[in-house]
């Protein structure tokens, strides 16, 4: 049996949801959202034995510590200060656009309501 991920498919944001005049429920949706894309956005994990370039999910990632090469089945550590980092940065990236994008919400709420 593989240790390898299975298939990640990303899933965008549920049925549209009404502009409310606080801009609380879209907020909340960004905030789930989001999270989401963290946890499915996926980085390169290359092999050390072959070379081969696997991509994993941040999520899967997130809990595994190993993975099987299924090119050379060489065992592959995940959790390495590298590795992490990069989670770190994604996350961050996508946080601060979550951020950027709840101040546009508000203020276009702030606009709606007037």
């Amino acid at each position: 049996m593989s240790n390898a991920p299975s298939p990640v498919i990303a899933q965008g944001p549920g049925p549209a949801t009404a502009p409310t005049a606080s801009g609380g429920d879209a907020l909340k949706h960004l905030q789930l959202d989001v999270e989401r894309l963290i946890d499915a956005y996926e980085l390169d994990v290359i092999c050390h034995s072959c070379q081969t370039v696997h991509k994993c999910a941040i999520g899967w990632l997130r809990v595994h510590s190993t993975m099987e090469c299924e090119n050379c089945q060489s065992s592959i550590v995940l959790r390495t200060s590298l590795m992490n980092e990069e989670m770190r940065r994604v996350a961050r990236q996508l946080r601060k656009l979550r951020e950027q994008l709840s101040e546009m919400i508000e203020r276009a709420a702030g606009i709606l309501s007037q």
